[in-house]
């Protein structure tokens, strides 16, 4: 779904509800503040402990490609992430 589709569908419901959970500071490790890979994951894992959420190596390649096929579109070729 494109940008502007998904921010109309959002204005038009009559009501959004959030709830907003404060947590505390993340003061990087020194290993983190070296490899920024390091802290952006150890982060990743902090924000799905709390939310309890199941955390996914899949990337926004494989959406796309997920999204094409629910359209019926052949998918384009898959970028490989950086590790």
């Amino acid at each position: 779904m494109d940008g502007a589709r998904h921010v109309f569908l959002l204005l038009c419901q009559f009501a959004n509800y959030i709830e907003v959970v404060r947590l505390p500071v993340y003061y990087p490790s020194e290993q983190e503040k070296q490899d920024p890979r390091v802290y952006a994951n150890n982060v990743r894992k902090l924000l799905a402990t709390e939310g309890n959420l199941v955390l996914s190596n899949l990337g926004l390649a494989e959406k796309r490609v997920y999204h094409a096929a629910l359209n019926g579109n052949s998918p384009r070729a898959l970028h490989q992430k950086d590790d």
